[in-house]
C-alpha cells in the first residue's frame, strides 16, 4: 500500500487503491453486519492474533541458528542475505509442496531477501 502512495510510476494506481479499499470495506462490513458489535471486535482481535502467530511461525525458521553479523561489519548485501538466512525445505516432494503452501513461498527466504520485489 505504501508503494502505491510513494511510487513515481505505478500502473493502475487508482484501480489498485480502489480494489484494496473495497476489499477492506466489504470484509469489515460483513463482519460488523453479521456479528454483534462485541463479537465482531473479538473476531477481529482473534483473527489478527492468529495471523501474527502464523506469520511469526513462517518467518522465524529462516533465521534460527544462523550466524549474526555485527551491524558495523563491512559485508556486501548479497553475502549478508546468504549467510544469515536459509531456505526451509522438507525431504520429500510431498513435504515440499505442503510446506511451500503453508509458508506461502516464504520458505525460500534467501531468494525472497535477495529479490524482494519478485
Amino acid at each position: 500500500i505504501k508503494y502505491l502512495f510513494v511510487g513515481r510510476r505505478v500502473k493502475h494506481r487508482r484501480r489498485e487503491l480502489i480494489s484494496i479499499g473495497l476489499r477492506i470495506a466489504l470484509y469489515l462490513g460483513a463482519i460488523f453486519f453479521l456479528l454483534p458489535i462485541g463479537m465482531a471486535f473479538a473476531f477481529l482481535g482473534v483473527q489478527l492474533a492468529i495471523f501474527g502467530i502464523y506469520m511469526g511461525a513462517s518467518f522465524a525458521p529462516n533465521h534460527k541458528g544462523m550466524p549474526l553479523v555485527p551491524t558495523d561489519a563491512r559485508i556486501d548485501f548479497f553475502s549478508r542475505q546468504v549467510l544469515t538466512g536459509r531456505n526451509v525445505l522438507a525431504r520429500s516432494s510431498f513435504g515440499n509442496s505442503v510446506l511451500s503452501h503453508v509458508y506461502g513461498g516464504l520458505n525460500y527466504q534467501v531468494e525472497h531477501h535477495l529479490f524482494p520485489s519478485m
